[in-house]
């Protein structure tokens, strides 16, 4: 009977040894031109719903900012509403099958860079919304408003790390930098504590996406990576200059 139970136990073992040996492996193989294609086509569905956060809450901010500093949230307001149209934008282009959806790996790049954009510009509010005489409380409160609805809008960009990174590391930049201009305390260990969850969450949330993926997707060639992109990129300029003589 003990023989068998420690038998037992070594096949779990090694099956439970040969399951990590695998997602290891798994995690090391490059991802295949559908499973890229498929985590574009997520980030444009699901990329709505964190702007559409970002909206609301530069829309709140602005009108309580304008109560107490009325040309510091214009400012401001002039700052993040256009970087919020930009990327917007850019995501309808793509959604609506437009020339970007002929090119959607320059899209991403752009879609990043104006993510990019809008993080510091919303981020900057914790700065600009909160003078350097502000209370305690007031700027403790709109540091973590900010840095809740950042989070939010990053997670919503989570299947492409660097889109969600992209948008959290500037508002959560902004919001460390805003905490330490007021003399520390209570509002930057607020800070750091949803900056470092922020970034722990959005790490864990890209390498379930990227796992999924993998698995709806696998790489069913052993061909480089760099062959690869190079024959994706091939494709997008024939689909350019198919656009420009059509």
């Amino acid at each position: 009977m003990f023989q068998a139970v420690a038998a037992d136990r070594s096949v779990r073992a090694l099956q439970d040894r040969a399951q990590r040996e695998a997602e290891r492996l798994a995690r090391r193989t490059p991802l295949s031109r559908a499973a890229r294609l498929y985590l574009i086509s997520e980030l444009a569905r699901r990329g709505g719903a964190g702007l559409g956060v970002l909206g609301g809450m530069i829309a709140c901010l602005a009108i309580l900012g304008g109560l107490a500093a009325p040309a510091r949230a214009l400012i401001w307001a002039a700052m993040a509403a256009p970087a919020l149209v930009a990327a917007r934008r850019l995501l309808h282009s793509y959604l609506v099958g437009g020339r970007a959806s002929r090119r959607p790996f320059h899209w991403r790049a752009d879609y990043v860079a104006a993510l990019c954009v809008l993080g510091a510009a919303f981020g900057s509010g914790t700065m600009l919304l909160a003078p350097a005489e502000t209370s305690l409380i007031l700027s403790a409160s709109l540091g973590a408003a900010v840095l809740v609805a950042s989070l939010a809008a990053a997670l919503a960009h989570a299947r492409h790390a660097p889109a969600a990174t992209a948008l959290w590391a500037p508002a959560s930049l902004f919001a460390v930098t805003a905490a330490l201009r007021g003399g520390g305390g209570a509002p930057l260990v607020i800070s750091l504590a949803i900056g470092v969850l922020g970034a722990g969450l959005i790490a864990y949330a890209a390498r379930r996406e990227l796992a999924r993926a993998r698995t709806r997707h696998p790489l069913r060639s052993h061909a480089p990576v760099e062959a690869e992109d190079a024959a994706v990129s091939e494709g997008s300029d024939e689909s350019d200059r198919e656009a420009a003589a059509g």
